[in-house]
């Protein structure tokens, strides 16, 4: 039965059990969005395991037989807790396991952090759950549109390309993660050293400079992510829902039950 499975927080030193979360990040997407994902970057793991370092981010886990069968990865920013992860294996799923894990991590950190009041991840169209987290209350409050740049022909002006090529420039991390940045503004990222992914607050109009970026070098312009329609192939849509804390009917509950 699976309230007979206990969660746990996962510690920095859970390396066997990192590997585990990694693996479930791969495989729970569809391929066809997850390709795009920082999680499949060779960097993603140390990078991981560095973040349970931090008291603003952490990881709920149930386990059995030494294997992680689900996990949901939060990270408080201000005053707002964000899901970043809640995955269950297929073959232990529709039996309430993320339920008991969104509840236990929302529960822990309004108890350990009271001062976060809002709740919020986001959510693909493709992805089923997506009608449960409605059924939360929890309210759209903006949308991502991810399209598709590998069948982009944009034209190379190498005339201008010095002048073009100095706005902007790659910078690695401690952890081998790349970012591209335009001037000082972060605007996408590296994955594995071959994928370009353009996202954040990204001025369209240098759209079509981007090639002068890629010149020369063996790295594809793969997608962008914009909150605005643009006119591209469509790979999905995601969905950013949030809540007031107190209007989650678990939350209360369990605080009136503690308050008794």
């Amino acid at each position: 039965m699976a309230t007979n499975y206990s969660i746990q927080k996962l510690k920095s030193t859970d390396n066997h059990l990192i590997d585990d979360i990694c693996e479930l990040l791969k495989d729970n997407y569809d391929p066809a969005i997850s390709k795009y994902f920082v999680y499949n970057d060779q960097a993603y793991k140390s990078f991981l395991a560095s973040n349970l370092l931090r008291t603003d981010q952490f990881i709920y886990y149930i386990g059995f037989n030494k294997t992680i069968i689900g996990f949901a990865q939060f990270k408080i920013v201000a005053n707002t807790l964000f899901l970043i992860n809640l995955i269950v294996r297929k073959n232990y799923q529709n039996n309430k396991l993320g339920s008991r894990l969104l509840n236990y991590g929302i529960i822990a950190a309004s108890t350990s952090a009271p001062h976060i009041n809002v709740f919020e991840l986001n959510a693909f169209v493709s992805n089923t759950i997506l009608n449960w987290y409605l059924r939360l209350g929890m309210k759209l409050v903006n949308i991502d549109y991810w399209y598709d740049l590998t069948k982009l022909n944009l034209d190379i002006d190498l005339e201008n390309q010095n002048n073009n090529l100095l706005e902007f420039k790659y910078i690695s991390d401690q952890f081998g993660f790349t970012q591209l940045f335009l001037i000082n503004t972060p605007v996408g990222y590296l994955i594995n050293s071959k994928k370009l992914v353009i996202k954040g607050n990204f001025p369209f109009a240098y759209l079509s400079k981007i090639p002068l970026v890629l010149h020369d070098q063996e790295i594809q312009l793969s997608c962008i992510v914009s909150n605005v329609i643009l006119d591209f192939p469509l790979i999905d849509r995601s969905y950013v829902l949030r809540i007031q804390i107190p209007d989650l009917q678990f939350v209360n509950d369990h605080l009136s039950m503690n308050n008794n």
